[in-house]
């Protein structure tokens, strides 16, 4: 299984400065420790988009961005994470969807609360998680992955801006769980 990962920006890999978070976490380094442990070793490519967005501001240009990126690495990947920040990420998931309705590779959207350095984060749960489920056979067109639970790409809305549980489907169930 080849896996792409598009990160387009967000908590999970900042890194905390005097003038507050800003990038600057090996996130190379850091999934590849990830992936170790589930049998994924040397098989992630990474994209990291420039500049990486701030999920605030993130707008239809930027998704355009994550498809292309996508489509560039359709014929050497399985299937596709996107690692976005948590405020625009139901978003950017229900539009890839429509974008990429044609894809039969699995995209899983996913994200923290807190950055991969801090204690307690909820990066490494939510990133082997889209893995996993990326990796499943079972996932089909895009999703997201947060707290524990896969969601349909289309139908997922941020419910917490701090619970680790921060996404829910209201009028769908969820897709799994974790």
């Amino acid at each position: 299984m080849r896996i792409h990962v598009t990160y387009a920006g967000g908590t999970i890999g900042m890194v905390d400065s005097p003038e507050g978070l800003r990038p600057g976490a090996d996130l190379p380094a850091w999934l590849e420790q990830q992936v170790s442990g589930i049998g994924l070793a040397g098989s992630i490519s990474l994209t990291q988009m420039d500049p990486l967005i701030d999920s605030s501001d993130t707008h239809p240009g930027h998704w355009q961005q994550i498809i292309e990126d996508i489509r560039a690495h359709s014929e050497q990947a399985d299937a596709f994470i996107v690692l976005h920040g948590t405020d625009t990420m139901a978003y950017t998931s229900a539009a890839l969807s429509y974008a990429l309705c044609d894809s039969e590779r699995p995209v899983v959207l996913t994200g923290s609360q807190y950055p991969l350095g801090v204690v307690g984060s909820d990066a490494s749960a939510n990133v082997t998680g889209a893995l996993r489920a990326a990796c499943s056979g079972q996932a089909r067109g895009v999703s997201l992955f947060f707290g524990h639970r896969l969601l349909a790409g289309n139908r997922a809305t941020k419910t917490s801006s701090w619970s680790f549980a921060g996404f829910d489907s209201p009028a769908t169930a969820p897709l799994a769980l974790t």
